[in-house]
């Protein structure tokens, strides 16, 4: 007899052709490997890789070694960079399970599993086979939150956004028609805004300075009055008040610059640039007459701009003549007076006589005191 055995007896079979053998007889044994097993080698009165028993002349022992299958898995990481990826056991026993766990590296975040596993878990079950699995990781990326104060001062942007760990990002502020860009606050400080390194996700606010203008408020001359605007500086599209208050002896004549107009107040509406208003005074000529009643003097232009002339024509009462100037037209002939380049104000008095003083004279008439 020969006794064949398996080793281990879930390995496989083993059995001898003829068994019993014959006295100097030959057998030739096999070894059949279950699944999940194969064999390995010959032990006892048989060894290596094949048993042929020759030339038998006693009872015979062998032993056919099996050895269980293991499966490698390839466990990948997708990207390399992102993180590992380990099966535990692996390699695995046929027909075992292995668990595989993945782990990101600073930056990543695993995603999902891909291959032989799927999903967010992966447990390979019942294994029969070399197998292969990939961690897939995600870079982390952060939303970076831009805003503008106020809202109405501009646009704020950066790119890119969301930005990758440890990544760059660059943020800009355009101002809106009527603001200045001031400055950057949160996670941005001064005049530029570049984030580096981003490892969480930030915050920048962009800072905005509604424009103003000055009004440049003048009089003409300066000793002709006042003129203010108010407000002064203006906002940017708001409007200012300007106003003229003659002095004594002037009076307000018109506005030039970026008003117009006669009236002493003017208004400067929608401002969006710096303004120039000028208060023209003109120089009041006080006309009398003297005594009154004796006459009228009237001058024309009155008041007068600066450097211009007047004319002042004087006209008799019934029963007066006119006797002569004082003031700024003393010694002028006749009853017209003209006021040349005047540069101040001006008094201008026409002086009248009863007719019954007027006496007759060579070439004229001459007025008679005293009496």
């Amino acid at each position: 007899a020969i006794a064949a055995t398996a080793s281990p007896a879930a390995g496989g079979t083993a059995s001898c052709t003829p068994n019993p053998a014959d006295y100097d007889g030959t057998s030739t044994c096999s070894a059949t490997p279950t699944a999940g097993y194969t064999f390995s080698a010959w032990s006892g009165d048989c060894t290596g890789a094949n048993c042929v028993l020759n030339n038998v002349t006693a009872a015979k022992a062998v032993t056919a070694t099996f050895t269980r299958n293991s499966y490698a898995v390839t466990a990948t990481a997708s990207p390399a960079a992102g993180g590992t990826a380990s099966c535990t056991p692996n390699p695995v026993d046929h027909g075992t399970s292995s668990t595989c766990s993945a782990t990101p590296t600073a930056g990543y975040t695993f995603s999902a599993w891909s291959g032989d596993c799927t999903g967010a878990s992966c447990v390979l079950s019942n294994v029969t086979a070399a197998k292969a699995v990939t961690a897939t990781f995600m870079r982390n990326s952060y939303v970076i939150t831009a805003s503008a104060s106020p809202a109405a001062g501009g646009a704020v942007s950066c790119t890119p956004n969301p930005a990758d760990y440890d990544g760059t990002s660059t943020c800009g502020a355009t101002p809106n028609a009527g603001y200045t860009f001031s400055a950057w606050s949160g996670d941005c400080t001064g005049a530029s805004c570049v984030l580096s390194n981003v490892t969480a996700a930030k915050a920048v606010a962009a800072t905005f300075s509604l424009n103003t203008y000055a009004i440049t408020a003048t009089a003409a001359p300066a000793a002709g009055g006042v003129a203010s605007c108010t407000p002064n500086p203006v906002d940017y599209g708001a409007t200012s008040l300007c106003t003229a208050s003659a002095n004594t002896g002037y009076t307000f004549m018109a506005w030039s610059g970026d008003c117009t107009g006669a009236g002493t107040s003017c208004t400067l509406t929608n401002v969006t640039a710096a303004k120039s208003v000028t208060a023209n005074f003109g120089y009041n000529i006080a006309a009398s007459v003297s005594p009154a009643g004796a006459g009228t003097v009237s001058c024309t232009p009155n008041p007068v701009a600066p450097g211009d002339a007047s004319t002042c024509p004087a006209r008799a009462s019934p029963g007066y003549v006119f006797a002569g100037w004082r003031g700024d037209c003393a010694g002028r002939a006749g009853t017209i007076c003209t006021l040349s380049n005047i540069t101040s104000a001006k008094t201008a008095v026409a002086t009248y006589v009863p007719m019954a003083l007027v006496v007759p004279s060579r070439g004229g008439w001459r007025a008679t005191l005293g009496r």
